[in-house]
């Protein structure tokens, strides 16, 4: 959920196998910035913070590694 002086948004998880937590809250706030920056809606923002970080999970460590399952 997000606030603004104007707007509230609310959207679920999106769901994928788990491998890893590491990165997910910062590729969350990456995602949701380049949104908010490119002036795209409140839930559009917290979507595209919720599909990075739900992305970074799905592979060990902070960032793909060449090599290594996804």
């Amino acid at each position: 959920m997000a606030l603004t002086a104007r707007e509230r948004a609310e959207t679920g998880i999106r769901p994928v196998e788990v491998v890893d937590t590491t990165g997910a809250g910062d590729s969350f706030i990456a995602g949701f910035l380049h949104a908010w920056l490119a002036r795209k809606p409140l839930l559009l923002c917290l979507e595209s913070g919720r599909d990075h970080a739900a992305l970074a999970c799905c592979h060990l460590g902070g960032f793909p590694q060449e090599g290594m399952p996804h």
